[in-house]
């Protein structure tokens, strides 16, 4: 008999449609937190829309996007990062720790691809 349940494993497994969305999730997620090194930091800067404007908008904390004209350019985490993380849901992206805002990350993910499938 296994220790783990059926719930259990389907949080801790992403479902492979989304795992580029995970990932690039993460990425921003520790450097939005500044979980990496100084030198990578300086690297990459998502600027947060609300810092040109003091009003309240419903896009106030979403991250700025970058245009682009190429596809290098459409697919380069600068550009899919802020996307992807404008598209998640307030409470996922609150998450005080990294282990919290995995988990609610995969749970969030593994929902999606249960409606989409």
């Amino acid at each position: 008999s296994s220790d783990v349940c059926s719930s259990d494993l389907d949080v801790r497994i992403i479902p492979f449609a989304y795992l580029n969305k995970y990932l690039a999730s993460v990425f921003v997620y520790r450097i939005r937190n500044k979980l990496f090194p100084e030198h990578i930091l300086t690297k990459f800067k998502f600027d947060i829309v609300g810092k040109n404007h003091t009003y309240q908008t419903r896009f106030l904390n979403n991250l700025r996007t970058e245009k682009c004209n190429t596809n290098a350019r459409l697919f380069n985490i600068k550009t899919i990062g802020p996307r992807i993380w404008n598209s998640l849901p307030k409470d996922v992206t609150d998450a005080r720790s990294l282990p919290i805002f995995k988990r609610k990350l995969k749970v969030y993910f593994n929902d999606c691809f249960k409606t989409d499938s």
